[in-house]
């Protein structure tokens, strides 16, 4: 069954308001969780939790609370798969300096690293995730939100987040301060569950994914194609659909 908890300060939930991709107040309840409604825009088709902690809480919710040890064995095998589809859309030898926006434990990049001898910075605001990767796989990362980084713009040929733009509100913001980060003709790579796919489809409100406390921005292909575009400023020059068992096969 989905995680439909939701968090500590739960009493402060705000309604999500107009579209966060294309600003339509005409949106229709998705999937009708009792806490925190799933709403689908009715003009540009994108998911989204109906309700959201506010930005304070919920950067409070991530640096004090997530992390456990299903989240580590999770982005273990999430690094086993992401490191075999990034040369489908991105050719790595031409990649020297790679940024990790949500890099959770750190996983991939050491893989980076030892496959591609790429030099890694990983971006990562769980206490708890960061002060692994720092300390046990003695990683460069940087706690901080992307917009208040420090990290010097145009400075990395690949910015990448991987099953992180889900937790973001306000996505296209994000999208653009991740571009900000690239260096011209870099790679800005966004990597995300399909909310429209056959499977999630068929299960429902017994899909895994549904956490709407967390899992607020709810993405299928044309929808995060519309992200970029009002993002401004990127071009899609490649995408790539898969499950872990057709990359692993």
């Amino acid at each position: 069954m989905p995680e439909t908890s939701t968090p500590r300060h739960a009493d402060r939930l705000i309604d999500r308001g107009p579209c966060p991709i294309c600003g339509s107040d005409d949106k229709r309840v998705h999937v009708a969780f009792a806490d925190i409604p799933v709403m689908k825009c009715g003009s540009c088709g994108f998911i989204h939790s109906g309700r959201v902690l506010p930005d304070d809480a919920l950067a409070e919710y991530y640096k004090r609370s997530f992390g456990s040890r299903r989240h580590m064995e999770g982005q273990i095998v999430n690094a086993t798969v992401n490191i075999l589809a990034l040369p489908k859309v991105i050719d790595m030898s031409r990649v020297k300096t790679f940024l990790d926006v949500g890099t959770g434990y750190g996983f991939l990049l050491p893989k980076l690293r030892d496959r591609y001898g790429v030099s890694c910075t990983g971006m990562e605001i769980s206490a708890q995730e960061a002060e692994y990767a720092r300390n046990t796989l003695r990683l460069n990362v940087v706690s901080r939100m992307i917009q208040e980084s420090g990290l010097p713009e145009g400075a990395f040929d690949v910015a990448a987040c991987f099953e992180v733009i889900e937790h973001i509100a306000d996505p296209v913001p994000f999208v653009r301060h991740m571009a900000r980060h690239v260096k011209p003709g870099g790679h800005v790579l966004l990597m995300t569950d399909n909310f429209e796919s056959a499977v999630v489809k068929r299960s429902g409100p017994r899909f895994t994914k549904w956490i709407p406390h967390s899992h607020v921005s709810d993405f299928a292909p044309a929808t995060i194609e519309r992200c970029i575009r009002e993002a401004g400023g990127l071009e899609v020059t490649g995408w790539c659909s898969f499950t872990p068992w057709e990359l692993i096969a």
